[in-house]
Parts: structure tokens; C-alpha cells; sequence
């Protein structure tokens, strides 16, 4: 669980965990990086600045990590000597084959890293991939206070099922798959739930071909399937080792899901739209015509004509029998 508290002043990073991994002790570890060519050096210069900055009290109880992007040939006797100079509970060097070894243990890690440098990614994405996705192509662009409401309602319920050991899957229904996607990324960004980390850990499936390499994948992995019904039945084999959340929009759902998002109140439709800067007179229009439903206000705000109109209305076949459902009211007053 990464922190940065007053205390960690001067770290590039700060770690408290419980457990350990190949990388990270249990305990406290402060880290530095560089991306120099010369590694040494810059590991010595953060290495005199922490001891200046750190007391011997607490340095007692933290491990120094140092980080490089590139190749440290002698990173382990660097590590080796600074330890036996016990000035601090332990000594970590990492360079590039170290990353290397730990982005493959975390297919997570390589869906966000391959975005971030922009490789290209079929299959899965990352929560980040997916608001970004979500809320990119309205003018103005969609604001996370309109899940606040949302998050305020399901927030606990999620993060209890997160502490459970071997859940079933999570099914969460709304009026869209990418607006529960959306609420996913509000909530792993909320800051009310302590040490919430969870979401750096999702991948959301949108391919069965890319199954097996979840399978491979740590069991604290969540898969969030987002597309058919292929897809969940491909992951139901694996879904006692790895957490699923299955996303459906709600007229697909033929089951009480866990969580159900549903239309903002007035109040919390309001702050939300006031977020974006959009005048009142233009949020009460934009009420009445979304009903206050999130998937239906990204439409009505899109800059994208492909969004603007939604699926259905652009086939013929259900286009034409929902004419005569829109006439009903009229005829019934005649």
C-alpha cells in the first residue's frame, strides 16, 4: 500500500505493506530513482541525502530501495556494501532485468505500461484506459463527481467483497458496460476507502483469446468482463482463483446483480453538472433530457456522432418496432 506521509518528505516513493514479495518487504521501505547513465553515482548521492534527512531511529525500521532503468551490473554488491554499513533494515538495488522480471508477473502491469508508452493493446484494457475512454469525448469532458453518489451507495458493499477470500463473481448493471467501467475507475480513485489499491490490479477482458494469459496470471488479479457472454463462460474455469466482476448494461441482466447503477437525484445530477461548468439553465435542460442517467448525458454531450446516436437507433429492424410503442401515449388521448 503505497503513502506518502510528512515523514516520507524527500522519497521518491514510500511503501508500507504487510506481506512481502520478491521486491517489496513487509515493513517499511523508502525508494529512489534514477535514470542516469551512471547508476552508482546517483545511488550514492540519494543515499548520503536520506541519511540527512532521515533519523537513525527510523531508518532503523525502513528498507533503502534504489531503482534504475538501466543496466547495473554490480547493483548486488552496491546493495551488499551499503547494508553492512547497518544504517538502515536493509538494502534493495533493482535495475532494468529486475523490471523486466516483475512486470511479467503482473499482467496488470504490462496492460498499463504498454498504454502508457503506447503499444498497442487488443483484447484488455486498464480502468485508467477505460475513464479516459469514457469521458474524453464530451465537451466539456465528464467529471468523476458524477459517481460520487454512486460510490456513496456501493463503495462499502465493494470493498467488502474485496476482503473476502474467493468470492463469487460481482455483477454490476448499468444503463451501459462502459458507464459501470466508468464507476469502477471513480470508485478505485476514491479516497475515502483506506489503502484502496484493488484497482491497479484490474484488467477488463474484452477478448476470450487473451484468457490464458490471466490464467498465468497472480491470484490477486480482478477481471472485470465488460463484452458477451463468451467471454464470462471462457473465464467461469478460472474464477476460483481469479476475482471476476462481470459488467452488463441493465436490460441484459436477467438476475438481481450486486450492484445496480441507476439515475443521480436532482441534487447530486446538479453538483455534478456544476463541476463541468456547465451553466443551471443548461443542466436543468440536460436533466430533463437524459433523466439524469450518465450514459444518456455522455451521449448528449459527445463531440462524436458515433456516440451521439446509440446502437439500437441505427438498426432498422428495432427502430421501426419502437415507432408504434412512441405513438401509444398519443393514441390512448385521442
Amino acid at each position: 500500500d503505497a503513502e506518502f506521509p510528512p515523514r516520507a518528505a524527500g522519497w521518491d516513493g514510500y511503501v508500507e505493506s504487510d506481506t512481502s514479495t520478491p521486491w517489496v518487504l513487509a515493513g517499511r521501505s523508502g525508494w529512489e530513482f534514477g535514470v542516469g547513465e551512471s547508476p552508482a553515482q546517483k545511488a550514492d548521492s540519494d543515499f548520503r541525502a536520506r541519511l540527512r534527512s532521515v533519523s537513525p531511529e527510523d531508518r532503523s525500521e525502513l528498507t533503502f530501495v534504489f531503482v534504475t532503468p538501466r543496466l547495473w551490473s554490480v547493483k548486488d554488491k552496491w546493495a551488499e556494501e551499503k547494508k553492512n554499513l547497518s544504517l538502515w533494515k536493509d538494502v534493495r538495488a533493482y535495475d532494468a532485468s529486475d523490471l523486466e522480471q516483475w512486470i511479467e508477473q503482473s499482467v496488470p502491469a504490462q496492460v498499463w505500461f504498454a498504454e502508457q508508452i503506447g503499444l498497442p493493446v487488443t483484447g484488455y484494457r486498464s480502468l485508467d484506459e477505460c475513464w479516459r475512454n469514457w469521458s474524453a469525448v464530451t465537451d466539456p469532458e465528464l467529471s468523476q463527481v458524477l459517481f460520487e453518489e454512486a460510490i456513496e451507495s456501493h463503495g462499502r458493499a465493494f470493498r467488502e467483497w474485496i476482503k473476502r477470500i474467493r468470492p463469487e463473481p460481482m455483477v454490476i448493471a448499468a444503463d451501459s458496460t462502459e458507464e459501470a467501467l466508468a464507476f469502477l475507475f471513480c470508485l478505485s480513485e476514491d479516497g475515502s476507502g483506506a489503502n484502496d489499491t484493488w484497482g491497479n490490479r484490474m484488467i477488463v477482458i474484452d477478448s476470450p483469446d487473451v484468457l490464458k494469459r490471466i490464467e498465468a496470471a497472480p491470484t490477486e488479479s480482478i477481471v472485470a468482463v465488460s463484452t458477451s457472454i463468451e467471454v464470462e463462460r471462457a473465464l467461469a474455469p478460472m474464477s476460483r482463483n481469479v476475482r471476476c466482476i462481470f459488467v452488463r448494461p441493465r436490460n441484459l441482466v436477467d438476475s438481481t446483480p450486486d450492484i445496480s447503477l441507476g439515475s443521480l437525484s436532482r441534487d447530486a445530477f446538479a453538483t455534478a453538472l456544476a463541476s463541468m461548468g456547465i451553466a443551471k439553465d443548461d443542466a436543468d435542460r440536460l436533466g430533463r433530457e437524459s433523466a439524469r442517467s450518465p450514459t444518456i448525458l455522455r451521449r448528449r454531450l459527445s463531440v462524436h456522432d458515433v456516440i451521439k446516436v446509440p446502437t439500437w437507433a441505427r438498426e432498422n429492424d428495432i427502430s421501426k418496432k419502437l415507432v408504434p410503442i412512441a405513438l401509444i401515449g398519443g393514441w390512448h388521448k385521442a
